[in-house]
């Protein structure tokens, strides 16, 4: 169930920090991250140095950088010195400062007073918002809720003062907590016990997901109240405005378990697109550190589960699917991406990049679309597309990606053919964006500069419109020579460029330029 967003901020709000971030390798993922401060383990015995080794590999599996690092600041931020904005409907909360700082961290804690805060949302101040995801941190062990302790007492300390709550009275009372909890959260700190009917690889992935990686906070459908719909476990549910998919067995299970750990190793999705969002900030701060070992052991485990279907945008019947409607769709609003592979998408009429998304149930391929997945925009970017023309258009999609099937053509890119070829104006460049270029430039998708954002544009815009012409012309890191748009001419796919920069803030730029072609 879709929540309200000031739930989604309380509950959930670590899972949505870094969402502009597009690069997919995982050094591309390390470079955009904070990086982990150094740990001081000068004075600490053999056996401390270990427990503080330990307590580091945790913090990383629990994703503690993510809200405790004000990514605000971009890489300048300090690591676990909080300060991080989570903005509800009714103001702001502030992740908290759990550096060594005896005076406004976590040093003058006691342990018992950090475990009570980890694993049981109860901290010196009163109970903790949601926020903290202490119900998933339960699972973990006092000992292992130690080694965090050790470790984040050895990383430098900072003086910076925790920021005061930004929600009025009622809802700043940390006291009406304890109503959702009652409701939603069940003590089980320190029972989490291997079941021996499973492997020690499933015990593992089911600790990690279950617990430090607090999985279930965004692929976990929750109530309007806030609270996990456990029955859907794993599920999929749309997060602060992403759509966390299903990645229960229903999805992963046609998938290898090598395709599977490349989500953690280099931030591509199970269909081979480039993440962005909440979970593209989860794998550069947390997952990318799991060793090979842990890597696997998930992958087992999300294989495993067997979960109700919770309710959602459903495909229209086979019996409606209209393939001669779904290739029209797909040559309009596909094929820029599907023809090319551009960021990763699966190339249409390459069958072994459809091997595992064809044995994929449909209503699962369905939502993805519907609501967008990785680097793909919701309904592909087609936003007046109905459940039938995405249902016909991913059938047309498998269908031309069978063994044997002949290739699907390039888009036929409707309505260029009609434009002038031969004259630059941005009445031009306007329909040649909106036709083709806005279903990237509109949301981002693909690492795209955003039309209107004149930040993203400044740097773009110094190196000349000549330059970028010749980028769209012959193609630039993920978009396809012309965009995609195969049929349409040079002048269009400039004067597409020129209409772009001219809202992005070089309007007077676009202007002396068609000015001095206009006087020659």
């Amino acid at each position: 169930m879709r929540r309200l967003d000031w739930i989604l901020g309380l509950t959930l709000g670590g899972c949505a920090l870094l969402a502009g971030m597009h690069t997919a390798a995982a050094d591309s993922i390390a470079s955009e991250a904070v990086q982990y401060p150094p740990v001081a383990l000068s004075g600490a015995t053999p056996d401390q140095a270990a427990e503080i080794k330990r307590g580091e590999y945790l913090t990383k599996l629990s994703d503690c950088m993510a809200c405790h690092t004000d990514h605000g600041s971009g890489k300048t931020g300090k690591p676990f010195a909080g300060g991080l904005a989570i903005k509800t409907p009714f103001g702001m909360i502030y992740s908290s400062n759990i550096t060594p700082d005896r005076k406004t961290g976590i040093g003058d804690w006691t342990f018992k007073q950090f475990d009570d805060a980890v694993r049981y949302g109860e901290s010196p101040r009163g109970y903790l918002f949601a926020a903290m995801p202490y119900n998933y941190y339960q699972v973990m062990s006092k000992a292992q809720v130690h080694a965090i302790w050790a470790y984040l007492h050895h990383v430098p300390a900072v003086e910076k003062k925790n920021k005061p709550l930004g929600i009025s009275p009622p809802f700043s009372w940390r006291w009406l907590q304890f109503g959702w909890r009652f409701m939603f959260v069940k003590p089980t700190a320190g029972t989490f016990k291997n079941d021996p009917g499973h492997s020690r690889a499933w015990n593992r992935g089911r600790f990690i997901v279950q617990g430090p990686e607090h999985c279930g906070a965004c692929h976990t459908p929750h109530n309007m109240l806030g609270g996990a719909e456990k029955r859907y476990f794993l599920g999929g549910s749309d997060i602060t405005g992403f759509w966390a998919p299903n990645i229960t067995g229903l999805t992963t299970k046609p998938h290898t378990i090598d395709t599977i750990t490349r989500v953690f190793r280099e931030g591509k999705g199970l269909g081979g697109g480039d993440l962005k969002g909440p979970m593209l900030d989860a794998i550069a701060n947390s997952m990318r550190y799991m060793t090979p070992e842990d890597m696997h052991d998930v992958a087992v485990y999300i294989q495993s589960i067997r979960s109700e279907v919770p309710s959602g945008p459903r495909p229209v019947a086979m019996s409606d699917v209209d393939l001669a409607r779904g290739q029209k769709t797909y040559q309009a609003d596909c094929a820029a991406c599907h023809s090319t592979g551009i960021g990763g998408a699966p190339r249409v009429g390459v069958a072994s990049d459809w091997t595992a998304l064809g044995k994929t149930p449909l209503f699962v391929l369905f939502e993805n679309v519907w609501h967008g997945v990785s680097i793909m925009p919701a309904k592909g970017g087609c936003k007046d597309c109905s459940h039938d023309d995405v249902t016909s258009a991913i059938v047309y999609m498998l269908d031309q990606s069978k063994k044997g099937a002949a290739r699907a053509q390039p888009a036929s890119n409707p309505g260029s053919s009609a434009l002038a070829a031969d004259t630059v104006s941005l009445d031009v460049g306007q329909k040649i964006y909106q036709a083709h270029c806005s279903a990237c430039h509109a949301s981002g998708a693909a690492g795209a500069p955003r039309y209107g954002d004149a930040r993203q544009w400044a740097s773009r815009i110094k190196l000349g419109l000549d330059m970028l012409h010749q980028n769209a012309l012959n193609g630039i890191g993920a978009m396809p020579p012309k965009g995609g748009c195969s049929n349409c001419s040079k002048d269009q796919i400039i004067s597409a460029v020129d209409y772009i920069v001219a809202g992005s803030g070089g309007k007077a730029k676009v202007e002396q330029s068609l000015d001095t072609k206009q006087g020659g």
